[in-house]
């Protein structure tokens, strides 16, 4: 927690004197009931001050201190939702994506793990599909309806080819043609997910260094293992996985870079980059609150001093 006039903090040097003119009111009145009252007659008059004596002065003391905390303008940084963001998965739908050292095998995986993404992310960020092979296409427009999405994700289906550079352009495209990069700036993401190496088509530099102009982070997200083959008509074809060109992407543009395994580990790195793009970091204000805490405080105070005592002080 911090305050935004932290000058206005100064106003807590009248906390002692408030509480030392109470303590000096309670004492004269006491000396006062000892000099008038017969000696027998002390006890009823004047007691001896006990704890609900204390009870008001202590809460007008704490009203003081709230009080003065509240002209310092108190404030607690808070990750709240941001009211235009839009993140674009860009998914591998490439042939090796079949391969089964990710269960039940990694198109699988990376649907699942990104169907329940969809869920745990902020209801106000908008989502859009971008599916690359041989060539890329957008499959879902950006949208706040998840459910949506999660029927166009569970739709992709494996094709021959790996562009992943295509896949960064056309989703840059997207985000362009559908007004999010004037309206959200840098809300705006790309999570591009692949097992492969780029094939063909935009040279993958090509394409990060245009999303890095844009000032669009690319996440990227490494399937699989090193040691993997398929069957591709017929012939055991090994399938690796680039690292570091993924890296490469991710660090040309400001993202991060995630190596995926198995399925627990894809919903954990899909939390972590919602949480990034959907969420921003902002300071709530809480003068309101400890204004509201003080005013309690005092009232509360004097019902009672009211209550016990029959008077205000």
């Amino acid at each position: 927690m911090g305050f935004a006039d932290p000058v206005m903090l100064f106003a807590l040097l009248a906390v002692p004197l408030v509480a030392l003119g109470l303590w000096l009111a309670t004492q004269r009145r006491h000396r006062s009931a000892v000099r008038f009252a017969a000696a027998d007659l002390l006890d009823d008059v004047a007691p001896r001050p006990g704890w609900r004596r204390w009870v008001p002065a202590g809460l007008l003391v704490l009203a003081v201190v709230l009080g003065a905390l509240a002209l310092g303008r108190p404030g607690m940084k808070t990750k709240l939702p941001k009211e235009q963001a839009t993140l674009i998965m860009a998914l591998d739908v490439s042939i090796s994506m079949k391969a089964t050292d990710v269960e039940p095998n990694r198109l699988g995986a990376m649907k699942a793990a990104a169907d329940q993404a969809l869920s745990n992310m902020p209801e106000g960020m908008r989502v859009g599909v971008v599916s690359f092979a041989g060539s890329a296409r957008p499959v879902e427009w950006p949208t706040r309806d998840h459910e949506t999405v999660i029927e166009a994700i569970d739709s992709l289906r494996l094709e021959k080819g790996t562009a992943i550079g295509d896949g960064i352009v056309t989703s840059l495209d997207v985000l362009k043609e559908d007004g999010s990069l004037e309206d959200a700036g840098d809300a705006s993401a790309i999570l591009l997910m692949s097992d492969g190496d780029n094939q063909l088509g935009t040279p993958v530099e090509e394409a990060a260094a245009q999303a890095a102009e844009l000032g669009i982070p690319v996440y990227t997200v490494a399937f699989g293992t090193q040691s993997t083959t398929i069957d591709f008509e017929g012939t055991r074809v090994p399938v690796v996985v680039n690292e570091a060109q993924l890296e490469s992407i991710a660090d040309a543009t400001g993202g991060k870079y995630f190596r995926a395994l198995d399925e627990g580990s894809l919903e954990r790195i899909f939390r972590d980059v919602g949480s990034q793009v959907g969420l921003e970091e902002q300071v709530v204000d809480l003068t309101v609150w400890f204004a509201v805490a003080a005013l309690v405080c005092l009232l509360a105070g004097i019902v009672a001093s009211l209550v016990w005592f029959g008077r205000i002080a």
